[in-house]
């Protein structure tokens, strides 16, 4: 048996997808929708808020900062957030993000062109309940607390008050969370649509398991399969398969192949 031989991307899918949901994640995503139905159904897979706010925040490790998550608590409205998330195609390692966001294989598979599957940088305004959270850290003073509700606003999908918050901490955030800050910027010019000022950003980070991640899923959705390929190889080689974004940034190697093949 060769152990090299690339996983079929069904089973990477199903890799990273399959997380266990239990009756507490359910209850919490049935309050969150309320009286509305999502109209999008991926094999019936629900994300879970719990693994979702987990695995946003391991990006920390993965840039390299000891930064303690102790005391990062999420937002009451984080479970609202995860449920009316629609599925994407692209996924920054970041804060607030999570490699389940990723659900539709078929529109991955049916792609002719990956590049129109980039953000279109489209606003939506927070609640007042999640503006209200935001407040909150920031007023704390303390830079991760800041980046980190910037980041949940990007998740979110209000990018200008997120950008406001980010403009806001930039000048404050100690060396040992620049990189950090440096990958919060990024991601959001990329969710803003701004991929090549994303990736100029990414380009001059140190090398990380997040920042190859992030460079190669850019140079993917950017048509540059060859470049991907490389990239993404040399981050989930770095990336426990314990954690989910191995599994995403091996579903992405396996697409940069199919198509550099």
């Amino acid at each position: 048996m060769n152990t090299n031989t690339q996983p079929k991307l069904a089973d990477l899918m199903v890799r990273f997808m399959n997380r266990p949901v239990d009756a507490a994640s359910i209850e919490a995503e049935a309050g969150a929708l309320g009286e509305v139905e999502p109209h999008e159904v991926a094999v019936g897979f629900r994300a879970d808020p719990r693994l979702a706010w987990t695995e946003g925040l391991s990006v920390l490790t993965a840039l390299g900062s000891n930064e303690t998550t102790k005391g990062l608590v999420a937002p009451s409205e984080w479970a609202a957030v995860v449920v009316r998330h629609d599925a994407a195609g692209t996924q920054p390692f970041a804060l607030a993000g999570y490699p389940q966001r990723v659900r539709d294989l078929t529109s991955l598979l049916q792609a002719k062109d990956l590049t129109v599957l980039r953000p279109n940088g489209e606003n939506r305004p927070a609640t007042p309940a999640l503006k209200t959270w935001v407040q909150k850290q920031v007023e704390q003073g303390k830079p991760l607390a800041s980046l980190l509700a910037a980041s949940v606003l990007r998740a979110a999908n209000d990018l200008d008050q997120a950008e406001t918050v980010l403009n806001q901490v930039k000048s404050s955030v100690p060396e040992s969370l620049k990189a950090v800050c440096d990958n919060e910027e990024a991601s959001l010019r990329w969710q803003q649509g701004k991929a090549a000022e994303a990736v100029a950003i990414w380009e001059r980070m140190p090398e990380s398991p997040a920042t190859l991640f992030n460079l190669g899923m850019a140079a993917l959705f950017l048509g540059k399969s060859a470049k991907a390929r490389d990239l993404l190889k040399k981050a989930v080689a770095q990336i426990s398969e314990k954690d989910g974004w191995h599994h995403l940034g091996s579903l992405y190697l396996a697409l940069a192949e199919m198509r550099n093949g």
